[in-house]
């Protein structure tokens, strides 16, 4: 990545749920995979919300509300990643190293394991955990 953002964890999300109102109702609407959210979600995405940006790579994913499209997918998250979202950094890293043709242009095994050492800047465990474990497929694939 270009620019390195400081690890954005699940605590940063519930703070910013607490200090935009507009956010926190937006988190509502989507855990009710509610279409009406996408809009404003891809507003908040396009101003750089690295949060609504991860929501929206959910979002295409897994398809709410039409066929599921893993290059939108793979770019909202590949934003927050660059953003800071920690979970995001190892959704990228993840899908660099198995799916390497959703980004454009395709993704490499070095980009994989940047990913991943960023991700494993997380205050959170489980995503230390999944981190590391992917680090270890990583270098597994090395050899």
């Amino acid at each position: 990545p270009a620019n390195m953002k400081a690890p954005l964890d699940q605590s940063d999300l519930l703070e910013h749920s607490l200090n935009d109102a507009v956010f926190s109702d937006l988190v509502s609407m989507i855990k009710q995979k509610n279409k009406g959210a996408i809009p404003l979600l891809l507003l908040k995405a396009k101003a750089g919300d690295a949060f609504a940006q991860t929501f929206l790579g959910v979002y295409y994913e897994d398809g709410w509300s039409e066929a599921p499209d893993a290059k939108a997918a793979c770019y909202w998250y590949r934003r927050a990643a660059e953003g800071g979202v920690s979970s995001a950094r190892l959704m990228v890293a993840n899908r660099a190293l198995k799916t390497p043709d959703c980004f454009s242009p395709r993704a490499t095994v070095m980009q994989a394991y940047t990913w991943v050492q960023l991700a494993m800047m997380s205050k959170d465990r489980d995503i230390k955990a999944s981190a590391s474990a992917l680090l270890a497929e990583i270098k597994a694939s090395q050899k």
